[in-house]
């Protein structure tokens, strides 16, 4: 049984290359070798603090002998050397192979370690055994077609050489977004720092220069060894195309794209779950390896680190002395205390060379007065930043004066950045509002570079004014006013600024109030805000934009905060030495209250203003109308009363449950905050009478801005509950409010403080709460119909969560891990029922689609006794069994669990979608059909059910009801796939629904595409062969269900009752497979 392994298993020696060099490499864990080649900004010892690397460290050393090594200039090897050759790297792999005496073995290449992984190879097939790349490449920046000019690497270069290890915003937002964008803040800190510690800035420069020009193209034909090239979907260092040709060139290679956007894969990413399995799987490991509770210790571990480099020094000791494991307590304190030896100031920002490279880089071209533009002759320029350079021009052609911002080159050159920006700019600029300023047209100039053009206004910032001191109250309230009309406008058609700040609202010499910047602010969202870097000036963002997690207009409603106030107080709501320390205020200071400022402001605008600062998006005014309201009335504030429209909705015994958002200081929640919403989904489905949107319905608006209003007209409801969570340590806050969709208002809203083994009753409390708003009464039958057993330690609750959320997935990498939490979750709590139904199901899962292992099966049938027996009122756990004893050809008996689990829960999709699938396999048609069409009813938006229900209706004759389920259920599928479009499933049903339809050459499409997307998937290759078989294509439809077969995912009865094979079922080789299954 392997065990991870820590820093204290790690031996570091060193060897000289050929020309003198000294070369540091470590050796880490026991079995057969697996070389790592070095890449850049790499640090042998060092990686082992990291949260960026440790995870991969200990995963590849649990199997192996991990060799790694730090490159010449780089870590703890040599850094002054002259010769930075490529050729130098490749020799230095030898070298240190040559040290340890390896004769065969893994090589692992990542990012520029690929080419030289690519080239050992070539050299020396005899040793390497599997060649492994993620993230890489085969030629440089320099030879790309996509390539930067001269002008922009020079400007990079000079930013490289005073940026490189220092504390600077604008170096980490180059850097740090681009390699690991989806991280925390405290993996963000990590990297960089590790700038500093693993080489100078010249010899960063050097680096550079030398990645740009590699090109191992001509060695790839050469490669003859097993190869698997993986690569994030969105990595912003090396574009997906680049692994992709890479894995083209190379014999026999396969490529394997990964759903992420990091170019170093974190540990809590789906990406690399899926990257283990693919590897382990290519490697010939268990794609499961027993796992010890010393790993829980080290993924506790893990979050307790990072929770605590975020919080202040001070809070620190408090969250140490709270662990009650005494050996992870201890390792705590050391990782602490090695941290703080690290995280001393890395110094200010140097002067105006750095400034004038970051605006080389960010501002875009540098122009002259004078100079034309096409139609606009440029007069000067009026200011710029970060995000782009301003300009005053002429409009030849009009003869009017005009604005031109040039937008950053980096986001000039991304093709998707450049379109969603067309898009936005053209939206924007159809927003015709008084208070919005007015963009005229978009352009691109001759190098590529895109510009907006707008509207140039005489007049001053409210940056400007504010300099001067406090406003007077209706002076500034008047601004607010027309800044929130703007917004209003902006958010009615789903545009968000995301950067509303003084410097962006200008007062024309009229005093009317124009918001610039528009368009650009949603371009962010696609290009910078969407992978995880802050976009704005810190003191105006909100504490969901600092953290660089998805938002929504209630952003734009904080920064209109942050403005009033400090107009009003003649001072900032949030102040700081650095923008590190005002980040953190915004996180986790209260503003001064504005009347102890200046007593005069009335309670009510007071109140506002501090409602609109309120940390926790839930809680902050729903909609820019509330605020133009109470701004219009500032004695009065923000109505709590409810209209009579509210009291309509109050009449809608419906709900939609939304994921709840994370707050937690980490931003590692998200599976526990699903997991809550998820709960008490299905803790309402119990109460009858009400109706509930299921979880796919409602959790289709994650992650999206559309109003309340918006949702319940979508899902049919005449509320929400929304909600937000805080976990930090053992520390638990839970937000809830309960909305009406009709006008806004909210009926109910609730906040619970205490420990995270109060969950439980903070779910009895928040689902009994809800259904007394929403009925006016809890009563004794509905108090039963939401008991749940808990769990009797809440970590085992914890994994329960996050192995659940693993199963959503779709994916056999994500089942095999969803098992295994689910383990974890019986063996601190084996009396725990809702584990061993997931784990039941997951099992079943596994046997049905994945291999058809016995072993899968007598799981499946084992946990699913023991969740019935600890839990007889759980509707899950006999819907489990029901699966289990199905699997097994006991039908009857999986009748009788199916039908107990329907008394159970009524309303349950996944009672009704599963036992419509057994009536289905006993040729019960009538009944699988009443079982499918209450599935679909009960979940408008999901696609299986609706798909599957053509099928008993053909077998019933009812042919045009089966064309309409048809249409209906590619018409879900589609929409399944605009949010998850890896849903292979989706894609495997769509394609059927559209050979029902007659639309055959479409439909095959389809299927190929899920061939393409899962080739090795039993379920794919199954429902291939129903396409094939349908469209005519006999034998493509044999060689599927010949392939499936082998592997192991068909079902005769299901086979036996399918209306896909009946043109098959006299085909000798047809019959012949049939008999290899009965």
């Amino acid at each position: 049984m392997s065990i991870p392994v820590s820093a204290s298993h790690q031996q570091i020696h060193f060897c000289t290359a050929a020309d003198g060099v000294r070369l540091a490499y470590a050796t880490v864990g026991e079995g057969l070798p697996l070389v790592k080649a070095a890449n850049w900004l790499t640090h042998v010892q060092y990686e082992w603090q990291s949260p960026v690397w440790r995870h991969w460290l200990q995963e590849f050393s649990r199997d192996h002998m991990l060799v790694r090594y730090d490159e010449r200039g780089c870590g703890l090897s040599d850094w002054d050397v002259d010769d930075l050759s490529f050729d130098a790297w490749v020799r230095d792999l030898e070298t240190v192979v040559d040290a340890l005496g390896l004769e065969r073995f893994p090589l692992l290449g990542i990012s520029q370690g690929g080419p030289v992984c690519l080239a050992y190879a070539a050299r020396h097939p005899e040793r390497v055994s599997h060649l492994i790349l993620y993230g890489s490449y085969s030629v440089g920046w320099a030879k790309r077609p996509e390539s930067n000019t001269a002008a922009q690497w020079g400007a990079l270069t000079t930013l490289i050489e005073h940026g490189w290890g220092r504390d600077n915003p604008a170096f980490r937002q180059v850097f740090t977004s681009l390699f690991i964008p989806d991280g925390t803040p405290e993996q963000h800190r990590w990297f960089d720092d590790l700038q500093r510690v693993t080489t100078s800035p010249e010899m960063a420069v050097r680096f550079e220069h030398e990645f740009s020009r590699i090109d191992v193209r001509d060695l790839l034909p050469q490669v003859q060894v097993p190869t698997l090239v993986l690569h994030a979907r969105d990595d912003a260092v090396i574009p997906i195309g680049a692994g992709q040709r890479l894995a083209e060139a190379i014999p026999n290679a396969r490529f394997v794209p990964l759903d992420g956007n990091n170019h170093v894969l974190l540990e809590h990413e789906p990406a690399w779950l899926h990257f283990l399995w693919e590897v382990r799987a290519f490697l010939g490991a268990e794609t499961a390896p027993a796992r010890t509770l010393d790993t829980a210790g080290w993924d506790r571990l893990s979050g307790l680190f990072e929770q605590a480099v975020a919080l202040p020094a001070d809070e620190r000791q408090a969250l140490v002395e709270g662990v009650g494991d005494a050996a992870v307590r201890a390792e705590l304190e050391a990782l602490l205390a090695a941290d703080a030896q690290d995280g001393e100031s890395l110094g200010a920002v140097i002067g105006g060379a750095f400034e004038a490279s970051a605006d080389a880089l960010f501002g875009g071209p540098r122009v002259e007065a004078g100079q034309m533009v096409g139609p606009y002759r440029i007069e000067e320029k009026l200011g710029g930043g970060g995000m782009g350079v301003v300009y005053r021009a002429e409009d030849t052609r009009l003869g009017r004066t005009v604005a031109l911002k040039f937008l950053p080159p980096h986001m000039s050159l991304h093709e998707e950045a450049r379109k969603r920006f067309v898009h936005e700019a053209r939206t924007a600029s159809a927003l015709d509002h008084p208070n919005i300023c007015t963009i005229y047209n978009i352009g691109e100039t001759t190098d590529g570079r895109s510009f907006i053009v707008m509207a140039c206004y005489d007049g001053e910032t409210l940056k400007t004014k504010a300099a001067r001191g406090p406003l007077p109250i209706d002076e500034a309230v008047g601004y607010a006013l027309q800044m929130a009309e703007g917004l209003a406008r902006a958010h009615e058609v789903g545009i968000v600024h995301r950067d509303v700040k003084p410097a962006n609202v200008i007062v024309t010499e009229r005093g009317r109030v124009k918001l610039l910047d528009f368009g650009v602010a949603k371009m962010h969202d696609v290009d910078l805000t969407r992978t995880g870097v802050t976009i704005g000036t810190a003191a105006y963002m909100s504490p969901e934009q600092t953290r660089g997690v998805a938002v929504d207009h209630r952003a734009d409603l904080w920064a209109l905060g942050a403005v009033l106030y400090e107009l009003l107080a003649g001072t900032r709501p949030f102040k700081g030495g650095t923008e590190q320390a005002v980040i953190h205020a915004v996180l986790n200071e209260e503003p001064t209250p504005l009347r102890a400022l200046r007593p005069e402001v009335p309670d009510g605008l007071q109140h506002l203003v501090h409602q609109l600062l309120e940390k926790d998006p839930v809680v902050r005014p729903l909609h820019a109308d509330a605020v133009i309201d109470a701004l219009r009335h500032p004695q009065r504030g923000i109505s709590a009363t409810v209209s009579d429209a509210g009291e309509t909705a109050r009449e809608t015994a419906s709900i939609a449950v939304l994921p709840f958002a994370d707050m937690s200081p980490s931003q590692d929640q998200g599976y526990f905050c699903e997991g809550l919403a998820e709960e008490l989904i299905n803790a309402l489905t119990h109460i009858e009478g009400l109706h509930v949107a299921s979880r796919t319905s409602s959790f289709a608006f994650n992650d999206t801005s559309a109003d309340v209003r918006e949702i319940g007209e979508r899902l049919q409801v005449g509320t929400v509950l929304e909600g937000s969570v805080r976990k930090a340590g053992d520390r638990l806050r839970v937000t809830v409010q309960l909305i009406d969709t009709a006008d806004g208002y909210h009926r109910w809203s609730e906040r619970y403080d205490g420990s995270l083994e109060d969950v439980f009753a903070v779910q009895d409390e928040i689902a009994g709460n809800t259904v007394r708003a929403l009925r006016g009464v809890l009563t004794e039958a509905d108090r039963e119909a939401l008991q749940r057993a808990p769990a009797a330690d809440v970590q085992a609750y914890e994994y329960y969560l996050q192995g659940r959320q693993f199963m959503h997935q779709n994916r056999r990498f994500a089942v095999d891990h969803a098992r295994r939490l689910f383990h974890r979750a019986i063996d601190i709590d084996p009396a725990y029922a809702p584990a061993y139904a997931g784990l039941a199901y997951a099992s079943y899962v596994a046997f049905q689609w994945y291999g058809q292992s016995e072993e899968d099966l007598a799981e499946a049938k084992r946990a699913s006794q023991h969740a019935v027996e600890l839990a007889p009122d759980l509707a899950e756990a006999h819907v489990a069994r029901g699966l289990a004893l199905t699997m097994s050809k006991q039908y009857a008996e999986a009748g009788q669990a199916m039908e107990q689990a329907l008394r159970l829960n009524p309303n349950s999709y996944d009672v009704n979608y599963f036992f419509g699938r057994l009536c289905f396999m006993q040729g019960k048609y009538e009944r699988a059909a009443t079982f499918f069409e209450r599935a679909s009813e009960l979940d408008p938006q999901e696609y299986q059910a609706t798909c599957l229900l053509q099928m008993p209706y053909e077998e019933l004759g009812r042919h045009e009801d089966a064309l309409a389920q048809a249409r209906t259920g590619f018409h879900r599928a589609e929409r399944r796939l605009e949010l998850y479009p890896d849903d292979v499933r989706a894609v495997n049903l769509g394609a059927g629904a559209l050979l029902r339809l007659g639309e055959t050459e479409h439909g095959l499409e389809w299927i190929q595409r899920a061939l393409a997307m899962a080739p090795d998937d039993s379920g794919v290759v199954w429902n291939a062969a129903c396409a094939y078989a349908r469209a005519d294509h006999y034998e493509e439809a044999l060689d599927c269900l010949e392939r499936a077969i082998g592997l192991g995912s068909v079902n005769r009865a299901w086979v036996d009752h399918d209306p896909d094979m009946n043109p098959l079922r006299d085909h000798p080789r047809f019959q012949a497979l049939m008999e290899s299954i009965t």
